[in-house]
């Protein structure tokens, strides 16, 4: 809350922490996927129907703070609050809290599911960890922060990661205008969804895709038709920025400073909207 809201008072943080629970625990799959659900009297939807409201309200009180303090800090609200669209006039603030709910729904525990991914291959590839780890400490004891997240084999194994266990499984979009996809028309207005998981598992791009293979990443740059964790196009998650960077120091500090064994196999399964680990990844953990 602090990162993307600027969230500084801690009524205001207290609060927050209560409506985006609520929130992220309504989003159910029903809803998400089949429309003709998203009724009042389905009792799924007036749930989440109300969360949402009380989301909005939230974020309200967050925007109308900020506005009163003349608060334009370079976090996501701020950007969002002095940005333009396409014609050069101020997002709305119908339109900022829309894309607030896009940054919880898709963003509120994708990083520490995609690092908890990383440290499950890790574990399980030790030839793997002995790499990244002679990479890191090749940066010395202190390394500079600039200097760690743009490590190659780093970048390379979190990319690795999040291409064997998207978070995200499809990306929806509708078109504006008539779209030709092999003979089939799609009208103005009907909802595509665009399956990530059947991208970065497609052999023609990726051989083998069932294994976990950094060295992929070092070998070929692929184009953002190709890896799309964070969706694509002018819509890609505006928090991609921000959680590729965490999860690299993050994955850092945890691999030099422990030693981790893998208790298990585990799967991805659909939790909410997004994937995760269905064990929620068992390690044992030591100290170096």
């Amino acid at each position: 809350m602090r990162l993307v809201f600027g969230v500084v008072s801690d009524e205001l943080m207290k609060d927050g922490r209560k409506v985006i629970s609520a929130l992220t625990h309504s989003a159910h799959p029903f809803i998400v996927f089949f429309p003709k659900l998203q009724r009042s009297w389905f009792p799924l939807w007036r749930r989440y129907a109300r969360t949402k409201k009380d989301l909005y309200l939230w974020f309200d009180r967050v925007m109308a703070e900020r506005r009163e303090g003349g608060d334009t800090r370079g976090n996501v609200l701020g950007i969002l609050m002095t940005a333009c669209d396409e014609t050069g006039q101020p997002f709305t603030d119908e339109h900022i809290k829309n894309e607030l709910l896009s940054i919880l729904t898709a963003g509120h525990v994708t990083t520490s599911v995609a690092l908890a991914w990383s440290l499950y291959e890790l574990a399980r590839h030790p030839e793997v960890m002995n790499k990244l780890r002679s990479e890191l400490e090749s940066l010395g004891k202190v390394p500079d922060t600039a200097a760690l997240v743009a490590l190659p084999y780093l970048s390379a194994v979190i990319d690795e990661t999040i291409r064997l266990h998207p978070i995200l499984s499809e990306c929806a979009r509708v078109p504006t205008a008539p779209l030709n996809i092999h003979g089939h028309t799609i009208q103005p207005g009907q909802a595509l969804v665009i399956s990530i998981v059947g991208i970065h598992h497609n052999p023609t791009i990726y051989p083998e895709p069932d294994r976990f293979l950094p060295e992929r990443f070092i070998e070929n740059k692929f184009s953002n038709f190709e890896f799309l964790p964070f969706g694509g196009g002018h819509r890609r998650c505006l928090g991609a920025g921000l959680a590729e960077y965490t999860l690299r120091i993050a994955l850092a500090e945890i691999v030099t400073g422990w030693d981790f064994e893998s208790e298990g196999t585990d799967s991805d399964i659909r939790h909410d909207i997004a994937m995760a680990p269905k064990h929620g990844v068992r390690l044992r953990v030591s100290d170096r």
